[in-house]
């Protein structure tokens, strides 16, 4: 097969061999001495595929990561989707690191403002939430901290007085029915004993 021709394209150059196109890196060209008018054998056609598919993926990641704040963990589950080796996954990331195009602690921290006013989401659920997600544990203990537990018991206040706001507190039943849907989203059981008591 031979090359028709090499175009620079940003961080890589295209090659036309015979008809489809490549994105290969400058290093790459220089370590598989391509030109135009060269006839690449089957070892090196083989290692142009291989490395225009991982550029590919690489271009799609960081395009991904432009449009969005976002984490190693969620490139990482974005990366799934491809066909890819751990090692080719971990030369995305740390690339994309590099360019600062990741970061956990800004993610984190928009996570927590948005998740914090869901209803559904005691500061408990939050920090299993992102524990579960793989988050280190010292970013999420640090960044937690912006989520109180003032706030979160404002939050029960506020939830309980639009949700059951008519509530007859003797009645046992509703009771038990705030009770379950505080706990169910691991509220703490003294916060809503607390809330039950004031009403």
């Amino acid at each position: 097969m031979e090359i028709k021709s090499i175009e620079p394209k940003s961080n890589y150059y295209e090659i036309n061999l015979s008809n489809e196109k490549y994105l290969i890196k400058y290093e790459q060209l220089e370590n598989l001495e391509l030109y135009v008018g060269k006839i690449v054998e089957f070892e090196d056609y083989k290692k142009i595929i291989d490395s225009s598919r991982f550029n590919e993926i690489e271009i799609k990641a960081r395009n991904y990561c432009l449009k969005r704040i976002v984490s190693n963990v969620k490139v990482s589950d974005y990366l799934k989707k491809f066909d890819l080796k751990c090692e080719e996954k971990k030369i995305i990331i740390y690339n994309l690191n590099e360019l600062g195009l990741i970061n956990d602690e800004l993610y984190i921290e928009n996570l927590i403002s948005s998740k914090k006013l869901s209803n559904s989401f005691s500061r408990q659920k939050l920090f299993s939430f992102l524990k579960f997600e793989g988050y280190p544990l010292e970013l999420i203990n640090e960044k937690m901290k912006d989520y109180t537990e003032d706030e979160e018991f404002e939050k029960m206040e506020n939830i309980f007085s639009r949700k059951y706001k008519n509530l007859d507190t003797s009645d046992l039943k509703l009771k038990s029915k705030v009770m379950n849907y505080f706990l169910s989203n691991l509220y703490p059981l003294e916060k809503v004993r607390k809330l039950l008591e004031e009403d």
